[in-house]
């Protein structure tokens, strides 16, 4: 039986700019490179778990912030990263694709049809949907 090894503790203090620019995405490679699994979690498993894999997907599963986002959503239902960290997913994808214009997701997207309706704490931070 292997004993897991933990790269980061999680807690409500952790900050995830903090980890999208610490070693924490190439720690994840790097386990992966020498042929072991990685799980990603954290305490409610629908924010920081995920923006973490988005990450990962962003810079090493050679996806845009796009893809990475419907990949992760297609396993992980319930997943439901803020809208700022959305914005630094946003940043982060702009830093590793050597470029100055940031991708964000429409508000489709990041709610998704139906659940747009039960998430209206950030609408207003969103970029609207063109009728």
């Amino acid at each position: 039986m292997v004993t897991p090894q933990f790269l980061s503790p999680v807690g409500s203090s952790l900050v995830v700019s903090q980890f999208l620019t610490s070693t924490l995405v190439c720690e994840i490679e790097q386990r992966r490179f020498e042929g072991r699994r990685v799980l990603v979690v954290s305490r409610n498993t629908i924010s920081r778990n995920v923006t973490v894999a988005i990450a990962y997907l962003t810079k090493y599963g050679g996806m845009s912030l796009k893809d990475s986002w419907k990949h992760v959503k297609s396993a992980c239902m319930p997943m439901q990263p803020s809208w700022e960290f959305m914005e630094m997913l946003s940043e982060f994808e702009a830093q590793c694709n050597g470029k100055d214009t940031r991708t964000l997701l429409t508000e489709e997207e990041f709610y998704g049809k139906r659940m747009r309706q039960f998430c209206p704490q950030s609408q207003e931070r969103l970029p609207k949907v063109k009728p």
